[in-house]
């Protein structure tokens, strides 16, 4: 089956982006190829539509036209029933004048919407939207410095209230390499809006020095950033004012002692100061520091590999004249190694420790915690159709506060687990994976202060799967899988370690798909599926079981992954009926659909 990355991968940076910056307006950047993308996902109280949209024609290489939209949409099916839209969008038209000047205009826009369903008024209704439209020219100095200009409007409309204003973006970029091994690298943008008659305001200037010496290398980096939003409130005009002050400067070394064997180090250093001053004259503000600093050596030898690292972190934060402080220190290590031709065993080590300081006397959240992680993992190659792949994992962490008024919560959390993990490939048809995990959890408090109520808990669960899957003359497909679990939940003694039975739960699912191979074109499938969870509770008193929970579902589902010249499709469906309790049954729709096309 041919594989579309690039539309995949501008599907997936559309659902991640980010939805809470706006895109001002700027000349054309995205290089990616042309897409249309929808993905629908249905939940059982939920639903979700997400929409992709990127065009950039050119004509002649000296217009170019660019178009980029993401909406997003959630329905929401419960008792609540309210429909939410999230929206952006950006278009970009610019033209070639000469070899170092564009003339370009852009507009952007985002929306929103929260709105309940089948209601009549307007309560619990919100809707904004900001669109930004701009126009101006692009300078290429030189082979090192360029930069864009931008005057325009700015609308900004919330509910009832509707704002417009001028404004201004500007960008300088720079990349400088006056010798091969070293390139200076630096930006600069300043943008100002002002919607009726407030101000807002962006200035960033980053800057970054890399070097690198043969098998050496040095990144430095330094970046100041100011921010500035006046924010309406309702229908009046008064609004509260928010600005940001950022500082951030920090630098990485990696530096070659020998052959296969490296040093790195990093260090970091952050300041936030962050002040709201709200309409009637109160004023709150937070300041944040951030260090950093980590040392590792990593090396290589023949078949053998490790690492050992340490860091230290400190975050200092000031609220209304409080200071909290805390400092984080670890330390780890790793190896792995590769013994004969079928065996691989790795070991890694974790030593982490928190300290929070509130310094005030007020404040007794002051408390320590205290965590070692340790993990080993074993693979082997039995034979050319079997391999095997075994982990034991081991984490312990304790927490411990510094006032006695607290010290009832002082508690160890430990949790150990061991997973194994087969593939036999008997042959090119077929295929058998069996695995299981073995988990258990044990959170003990070092006291408890009421005889009566035993806070300890301890939960176990054991899960075995297997799944296989059958080729038929090329095109059909048969494959299955299932799983069955037991988890224990119960009271803990640690002292005695001794524990009392609380609950019992059992959950197995099965499925069996048959699958159509479509040439090169890919794969449609359809089965059924099915799912059992029952729940117990035990009574001490009575040394009976009472059934509190029973939930089972059965019903086919289908699968399908596409794709034929530009189009492609995936997507799965369950449309299972479910019975809880043994008293109420009702049809359940879930799954998730994506159609795409690229040019």
């Amino acid at each position: 089956m041919r594989s579309h990355p690039i539309t995949l991968t501008l599907f997936v940076a559309a659902l991640c982006a980010s939805f809470l910056h706006a895109a001002v307006p700027q000349p054309p950047r995205i290089e990616f190829s042309d897409s249309l993308s929808s993905r629908l996902e249905e939940g059982v109280d939920l639903r979700r539509l997400y929409q992709y949209l990127s065009l950039e024609p050119r004509k002649s290489g000296a217009i170019r036209l660019q178009t980029v939209a993401q909406w997003k949409t959630e329905m929401v099916q419960s008792s609540l029933r309210r429909t939410r839209h999230d929206v952006r969008w950006q278009n970009v038209l610019a033209r070639r004048v000469s070899r170092k000047v564009n003339l370009w205009t852009s507009a952007t826009g985002e929306h929103y919407a929260d709105l309940p369903d089948h209601s009549t008024t307007s309560a619990g209704r919100y809707q904004s939207s900001l669109i930004r439209m701009g126009a101006g020219p692009e300078f290429r100095w030189n082979n090192y410095l360029k930069s864009s200009h931008a005057l325009g409007v700015v609308n900004d409309r919330r509910d009832e209230l509707n704002q417009w204003g001028a404004a201004t973006w500007n960008t300088a970029l720079l990349d400088y390499a006056p010798q091969s091994e070293t390139l200076h690298h630096a930006a600069l943008a300043g943008n100002w809006e002002s919607p009726d008659d407030r101000v807002n305001a962006d200035a960033d200037f980053d800057y970054g020095w890399d070097q690198g010496l043969e098998s050496s290398t040095n990144q430095a980096k330094f970046g100041v950033n100011y921010y500035r939003r006046e924010i309406p409130i309702g229908l009046s005009s008064k609004s509260q004012l928010r600005e940001e002050y950022r500082l951030r400067v920090s630098d990485a070394v990696h530096y070659g002692l020998a052959t296969n064997t490296h040093l790195n180090a990093e260090g970091s250093l952050n300041r936030n100061d962050t002040r709201i001053e709200e309409p009637g004259g109160e004023a709150s503000s937070l300041e944040e520091d951030l260090a950093g600093l980590s040392l590792s050596l990593d090396s290589k030898w023949k078949r053998h590999s490790g690492e050992i690292a340490a860091a230290a972190r400190s975050v200092s934060q000031t609220i209304r004249g409080e200071i909290l402080q805390g400092r984080k220190t670890e330390l780890r290590a790793r190896s792995e190694s590769v013994l004969g031709e079928r065996t691989t065993l790795s070991v890694n080590a974790a030593f982490a420790k928190y300290t929070l300081d509130t310094r005030s006397e007020e404040n007794d959240d002051d408390r320590d915690e205290i965590s070692w992680r340790g993990d080993a993992g074993f693979s082997h190659q039995f034979s050319p159709a079997l391999s095997g792949q075994f982990t034991v994992l081991t984490d312990l962490h304790h927490l411990v506060y510094l006032d006695s008024s607290k010290s009832a919560n002082n508690r160890w959390t430990r949790l150990f687990q061991i997973t194994s993990r087969f593939v036999h490939r008997a042959s090119n048809c077929f295929a058998h994976y069996p695995r299981m995990m073995l988990s258990a959890n044990y959170q003990a408090y070092d006291f408890d202060t009421n005889p009566r109520l035993v806070r300890s808990t301890s939960f176990r669960r054991l899960g075995i799967a297997d799944s296989a899957s059958v080729t038929i003359r090329d095109y059909w497909s048969v494959s299955g899988g299932a799983e069955g679990a037991r988890e224990n939940l119960g009271r803990l003694y640690w002292d005695e370690f001794e524990e009392e039975r609380s609950d019992e739960i059992n959950v197995f699912t099965a499925s069996l798909l048959v699958g159509r191979r479509l040439r090169d074109a890919g794969l449609v499938s359809a089965g059924v599926t099915g799912y059992l969870r029952e729940g117990n509770r035990f009574d001490q008193s009575s040394s009976g079981a009472t059934r509190f929970h029973s939930l089972r579902s059965f019903g086919p589902l289908a699968r399908i992954q596409a794709a034929a010249k530009k189009w492609f499709a995936t997507g799965h469906a369950h449309y299972i009926k479910q019975w809880e309790m043994g008293r109420s049954e009702r049809w359940i729709l879930s799954g998730s659909l994506t159609v795409g096309r690229t040019w």
